[in-house]
């Protein structure tokens, strides 16, 4: 080793290691201002340990004060902003107590999710929504009835109906339980379905032959005809044939099905006629409409029925015939046949036919009743009812009886079809010492009754008509 080397060597090291040692020292100085200022870029010092020496890492403080106390960083907020349903957006359109079902639509610009939402009536029966979304303008149906719920459909899945007849009160309310809409019929004016507006043809379309039903009534008024065909052309013409002018508001006309129209607030002057369209359409002194998009009167046979605002039936016109024939112009009038009220040539033919009211073992698995129709034309019998004396009922809900066949009600429970419905009881209906079964259409109207005094298993009761 050189001399040099010797004597600078030792210097050397002392330069390189003096501004390694000091610099933590000065460093922590600079942080620790005296006038506590903060220090926009002060380096505080960390340290990476080897085995054989420690080197330094400078580690850059944005801003440090010696007094500052971090703060942490918070999570952003994310709020939620629901738009308030306004009563009047979410309404329901329709009760239809016959067919037992609510139509409820979504005026709104966007999709509503109604899950939670519940409908209920007077008497509290309630359907909740469980995962349903209602698309802006749409609307859906809600069935009492069993079903496979789809974007428009849903079913409650109930045996028995929800609906008064006589009147009810509809509710829709949201899944906090605050009420959005209610619908209370009967109601004056019928809620169309659609807003397009569709102008009856003026055009002379053929009138099919039908036949007119006296109906004894103080009230003079007619049903003159009944279009069936084409659809967009359906419509009941009435007349009013007295002397001075009838007040028809609350009045309604029904087919043997599920229709029912309510007059509006609507004045017939003598001797002027009105047309009831199924359609939709703007109503005046000659012209009413349903409101609706589907056909009404069969093309194969109907009765419409006329009541006025106590339920009274005032005029029935029924057109028993297989297809539309054109009445040439200056054809005589068809000559009135006479019905019993309630009664016509295709609801009569309906009839009870056997009440097995005292079966061996469990009263309530055994008992049933047979239903049958003796026509040639198949009933829809959507809206009647079976009733005992006690009028406990069974109501047919979606069911149409076909010619010559024959139906067996069971007073327990079961798994409906085309031969066999099921009341849902817990117990049983029928008494064994005496009770009648009476069979109503959906007006309520008698249609057939079948009693007996009990003493054995059952009774054949075929040819009883009261």
């Amino acid at each position: 080793m050189t001399t040099f080397t010797r004597v600078f060597r030792p210097v050397l090291i002392a330069i390189f290691l003096i501004p390694v040692i000091m610099l933590p020292v000065l460093s922590a100085q600079a942080i620790e201002q005296p006038n506590n200022q903060p220090v926009s870029e002060a380096h505080a010092i960390g340290s990476w340990q080897t085995e054989s020496f420690t080197t330094y890492i400078p580690i850059v403080l944005k801003n440090y004060s010696p007094n500052h106390t971090a703060t942490p960083t918070q999570e952003p907020v994310i709020t939620v902003t629901t738009t308030p349903v306004v009563a009047s957006q979410i309404r329901i359109t329709h009760v239809d107590p016959i067919s037992e079902y609510v139509d409820i639509k979504n005026e709104t610009a966007s999709d509503v999710e109604m899950i939670g939402w519940t409908l209920y009536d007077e008497a509290n029966n309630t359907y909740t929504f469980v995962t349903f979304t209602l698309k802006s303008q749409a609307m859906v149906r809600v069935w009492v009835i069993s079903g496979t719920n789809d974007a428009e459909n849903l079913y409650w899945g109930r045996k028995s109906n929800v609906w008064n007849d006589g009147g009810d009160t509809a509710t829709l309310a949201d899944a906090e339980g605050k009420e959005i809409h209610q619908y209370s019929y009967p109601v004056a004016t019928p809620t169309p379905e659609s807003t397009t507006t569709a102008e009856p043809s003026e055009t002379n379309t053929p009138t099919p032959t039908a036949t007119p039903i006296v109906i004894t009534s103080t009230i003079p008024i007619t049903i003159v005809n009944v279009q069936f065909t084409p659809s967009e052309e359906e419509h009941v013409q009435i007349q009013n044939t007295g002397p001075s002018e009838l007040d028809m508001t609350g009045w309604t006309l029904e087919d043997e099905g599920k229709y029912k129209f309510i007059f509006p607030d609507f004045t017939l002057q003598p001797g002027a006629t009105v047309k009831v369209w199924v359609i939709t359409g703007t109503n005046d002194t000659e012209n009413l409409y349903s409101g609706l998009k589907s056909s009404v009167w069969n093309d194969g046979g109907d009765v419409a029925t006329l009541r006025d605002d106590t339920g009274v039936v005032v005029a029935v016109y029924v057109y028993p015939t297989d297809s539309p024939t054109p009445t040439p112009a200056g054809s005589p009038t068809a000559t009135p046949t006479s019905y019993p009220v309630g009664s016509s040539p295709i609801t009569a033919s309906v009839r009870v036919t056997y009440i097995e009211y005292n079966p061996d073992g469990d009263d309530l698995e055994g008992e049933y009743v047979r239903v049958k129709n003796f026509g040639e034309f198949d009933v829809d019998m959507m809206g009647w009812s079976l009733c005992d004396e006690k009028n406990s009922c069974y109501k047919f809900l979606t069911f149409t009886l076909q010619s010559q066949a024959t139906v067996a009600v069971w007073v327990k429970e079961g798994a409906d079809t085309t031969q066999d419905v099921y009341w849902g009881n817990s117990r049983s209906v029928w008494n064994n010492g005496g009770d009648s079964a009476l069979l109503k259409n959906a007006s309520s109207d008698l249609i057939h009754r079948c009693t007996y005094s009990g003493g054995d298993v059952g009774v054949d009761c075929e040819a009883i008509l009261e």
